[in-house]
């Protein structure tokens, strides 16, 4: 048997506790905001709590686009 990559990369993200997945609010356009208003669950009411995560996209239009994060305003 064998287990993808992906699939033991995303485990042991989510065992050590930084790995999240939440819905996308809208594409990313030309300014390249990601939104996201589930994120607010998880930042603690912080500003800049996400920055230098990476953020891989599965919906919307931008579908696997990666990138990392270089601010966050919650």
């Amino acid at each position: 048997m064998t287990t993808a990559l992906s699939v033991l990369e995303e485990r042991l993200s989510t065992s050590i506790g930084d790995y999240l997945e939440v819905i996308v609010t809208t594409g990313i356009n030309a300014d390249n905001l990601i939104a996201s208003t589930h994120l607010t669950s998880y930042d603690g009411g912080r500003d800049d709590y996400f920055i230098d995560w990476w953020v891989y996209i599965t919906d919307k239009a931008n579908i696997t686009v990666l990138r990392q994060d270089s601010d966050y305003a919650t």
